[in-house]
C-alpha cells in the first residue's frame, strides 16, 4: 500500500498538472523538412506544431498495420520527443537508416499489439535494436505505438526526466540510461500499483511526474518553453 509519503507527493503533482494535456511541444520545421527521403518530409509537414502527445498517439495506433504506418509513428514520436533540439533531424534519419530498420519497429509495434510489452521493449533492445535509440526515445516508442487494447496496462515513458523525479522524490532509484528488461518492468509495476491507489490513470501519473521535472529544471517541455516552435 502507498504510504503517506509518497501518496502526498504524487497528489501534489496530480493536482497541479493532471487537470489539463501536457503542452504540445514546438519543433523546427526548417529543420525537419530537411530529411533525404520525400515520403518523410511530406509527412512530417502535416505534423501539427506545436504538437501533443494526442496527436503522436493518433499515429502510433497504426503502427501495426503496415510498415508506413510503423515508420510514420517512430518519425511522429522523434519530432515529439527531440522538440526544438537542433540536432533532433540528424539523429532521427541516423537511426532510420539501420538495416531493416522498418521492419524492426514494425515487429515491436506486432508485440505492441499482442500486449506484450516487456518483450517489445526487449526485441527494441536486442534483436530489433535501432542504431542511436536508446532506452529513452525508445521507451517513447513503445508509449505511442502501443496497441488499442493496452489502455488498461499501456507501456510508458521512462527518461532522464522520469528517472530523475522519481529518485529526488520518492527515492526510487531507476537507470534510464541502459537497456534492462529488469529495470522497465520494475518501472511498469510500480507506476501501475501506485496509480491504481491513486485512482488515476498509470499514463496520467507518468506525464505529470514527466511534467513536474521538465518545470522543476526549466527545460523545453517546461511552462510556456513547450508551446514555442
Amino acid at each position: 500500500m502507498i504510504n503517506d509519503y509518497i501518496g502526498a507527493k504524487f497528489r501534489a503533482i496530480i493536482a497541479q498538472y493532471g487537470q489539463h494535456p501536457q503542452p504540445g511541444i514546438g519543433w523546427s520545421m526548417a529543420s525537419w523538412e530537411k530529411l533525404e527521403n520525400e515520403a518523410d518530409r511530406n509527412f512530417v509537414r502535416g505534423l501539427r506544431n506545436p504538437i501533443q502527445r494526442e496527436h503522436v498517439r493518433n499515429y502510433g495506433l497504426e503502427a501495426s498495420k503496415s510498415l508506413i504506418a510503423a515508420r510514420r509513428a517512430f518519425l511522429a514520436t522523434m519530432v515529439w520527443g527531440f522538440g526544438n533540439v537542433g540536432y533532433g533531424r540528424w539523429r532521427t534519419e541516423r537511426m532510420m537508416a539501420t538495416a531493416n530498420f522498418e521492419n524492426k519497429i514494425f515487429k515491436v509495434a506486432e508485440l505492441l499489439g499482442a500486449k506484450r510489452t516487456l518483450d517489445a521493449y526487449q526485441s527494441l533492445a536486442l534483436k530489433n535494436r535501432i542504431v542511436g535509440l536508446g532506452p529513452a526515445f525508445g521507451t517513447k516508442y513503445l508509449y505511442f505505438a502501443r496497441g488499442r487494447d493496452a489502455e488498461q496496462s499501456p507501456p510508458l515513458i521512462l527518461d532522464r526526466l522520469v528517472a530523475q523525479w522519481l529518485r529526488e522524490n520518492i527515492s526510487l532509484d531507476l537507470n534510464p540510461v541502459p537497456w534492462s528488461q529488469g529495470t522497465y518492468k520494475t518501472y511498469l509495476e510500480e507506476i501501475h500499483r501506485w496509480a491504481n491507489e491513486l485512482n488515476v490513470t498509470a499514463e496520467k501519473l507518468e506525464c505529470c511526474i514527466f511534467q513536474a521535472q521538465a518545470n522543476q529544471l526549466g527545460n523545453q517541455w517546461g511552462g510556456e518553453n513547450a508551446a514555442t516552435p
